[in-house]
This record gives structure tokens, sequence and C-alpha cells, in this order.
């Protein structure tokens, strides 16, 4: 069968697939011999056909997870995988001897791949019988997720925390897990209180992201480093921090290749202004290849470490050091 989980919710959208795989170990692969993640963005057709067709006598069942297809930029990889679905219609049945699946957090139903072939594999995706697309919670939805993590944590929340938590952390269910996780840990009462948020929880993170990446982008390695060692003191989850890096430095390859108005940088991005005059000031400091080279040792170490083929904090650390 095949599954597609998409939206900018990366959040959610890795729980979910957190969920299928640990279905697809306890039920048929315990030693986890076949399930194989693909680097979707560097990757052909024929490459998924032979690891579907590869294996042994006894594995009855493969499953595949092919991650952020949309951002290769070969011209045939969409045509191609919509010519082998075509020959191998069995794989989208429900009871297909395998199951693919297909994660991208940079494509929605408002945001479809420009191109047309990309489009089409799109389209076809969206057409499956497994299909979730994971939109950014509102504020009251997020409201609703923090009651429920609070209750799976055995805690309580008042409804003035609650709206202080997420005045300051905001949708990111990434940043927003990483407080909940700490506040259940550190107070020992069963509600948590507007004090102890305020005491907490750090809302200037998204600041020392911009400081982390002035300082090397001022090529201040000393400086760098000190801010990171802060954020891992502060009990700031490593994946959390990546998909911040990676974020930041996307924006300021945007601003890079814009017209270097700062109004209209925030309108296209959808940023506050004082956001937008931050991006464009950074985007000064690296060339475009430099941002571009940046961003896909990012991406590398991100599928790194979802492979299971390194430790996030040593990759993230030994990154920068090469900057």
């Amino acid at each position: 069968m095949i599954i597609f989980l998409y939206g900018n919710d990366s959040y959610r959208s890795r729980q979910k697939l957190r969920e299928f795989k640990k279905k697809f170990v306890r039920e048929v692969d315990k030693d986890e011999n076949n399930l194989l993640l693909l680097d979707g963005q560097n990757i052909s057709a024929k490459t998924i056909g032979e690891k579907l067709a590869s294996g042994t006598l006894f594995a009855r069942k493969k499953m595949l997870i092919i991650e952020n297809i949309f951002s290769n930029k070969s011209e045939t990889i969409f045509t191609d995988l919509l010519n082998y679905f075509e020959k191998n219609k069995s794989l989208t049945e429900l009871n297909s001897s395998h199951i693919i699946i297909f994660i991208d957090n940079e494509v929605g139903k408002n945001n479809q791949p420009s191109k047309i072939k990309a489009k089409n594999l799109f389209t076809f995706l969206s057409k499956q019988k497994i299909v979730q697309e994971f939109e950014l919670l509102n504020s009251n939805q997020v409201f609703s997720w923090l009651k429920e993590e609070m209750v799976k944590q055995n805690k309580k929340i008042s409804a003035k925390a609650s709206q202080l938590l997420i005045n300051m952390v905001g949708n990111d269910l990434w940043r927003l897990n990483n407080e909940v996780a700490k506040l259940t840990s550190r107070v020992e009462q069963e509600e948590i209180t507007e004090e102890q948020v305020r005491e907490m929880v750090v809302d200037k993170f998204e600041e020392n992201v911009f400081l982390l990446v002035d300082a090397f982008g001022a090529r201040q390695k000393a400086e760098a480093f000190k801010i990171l060692e802060e954020q891992y003191q502060a009990d700031i989850n490593e994946e959390y921090l990546l998909s911040m890096l990676i974020r930041q430095f996307k924006l300021i390859l945007q601003a890079k290749e814009s017209n270097g108005l700062a109004s209209q940088l925030a309108t296209n991005l959808k940023l506050p202004n004082f956001v937008a005059n931050k991006v464009l000031a950074q985007s000064r400091n690296f060339s475009n290849e430099e941002l571009k080279q940046i961003i896909s040792q990012l991406i590398n170490l991100d599928y790194t470490k979802k492979s299971g083929q390194g430790e996030l904090k040593n990759g993230i650390s030994l990154l920068l050091s090469s900057w």
C-alpha cells in the first residue's frame, strides 16, 4: 500500500510516521531488517524498484519510507514513479505485500509543487487510500493539544499558564513538546502555574538562533559555540534546534534571492517586519552557494539521524565547526 503524509506540521506528521513504524516492527519485522529510510531528494524510481525487489525469501513484507520526494531536482523522477506505479498497481492496494510511505513537509493542498510533473505525482499520492495532511494548528487547536499532552504526563496546567505558554511558543509543536517535557519533569505539584511557565520557559530561543547564525556569519566560532552550549544546557530538544537552523538558513537564502526589500520579504514569507529585517541583514554574510551548501548539510544531518546512522548533538557541533 502507499501512504502519503504531508503538510507543514512536521511534529504531528513525524508522530504519525512513528506509529506506522512501530506497528510494522511489532507485527511484521521485529529486527527491522526490512524497514528502509530513503532520501527522496537524491533517489531515482529505479532505486525504489530495486529496494522493493531485493530481499530474502522470508521477507514477506517491506516498509519503505521516502522523505521529501518533491525536493528532488531530477526532471524525470516524478514521471518515472508514476509509470512504475502504473506497471505495479498491486502496490497501491491495502493488502499489498509492501508498504511505501511518502512523507513531505514542504508541500500542502494550498502549497502544491509548481512543476507539472511533480504536481501530477502529488495528485496521484493524494488519491491513495491512506492520506493525511498535517496543517499547522490554530490557537484553539494548540490549546486542546496542550491539554491532552498534560493529561498524558499526569499533570494539569491552569488556563492562564496555558495561554502564556502558547503566547510564548506559538504553534511550533516541536518546541512546545520540549517545554512541556521540561515543565512536567521539574514541577512537583500536580498543576503547573503561570509563574512557573514564566520562570522556566525560554521565550528567547528564536532570538538565540538569530544570534547563533549571526556569530557564524561573522565567523565568530567561539561565540557561536558558547550560544550552542547554552541551548543544550537549557534542555533544548536537538531535533527542534536542527529544524530551526534549517528553517533559518532557508529564510536567509530566500532573502538572498529577493530584491532586497524587507517589506516585500515580510509579505512573501509571512514574517513580522523585524524578523524580515534581521533575515535580510544575515543574508549579507553568506553567498548563495554557501547557503545552499549549508542547507544541504543540515538536511543530510537530519536524514542521517532519522536513519539511525549518527548522533545529533555531535553532528550539529561538527557541522557548525566546518563552516
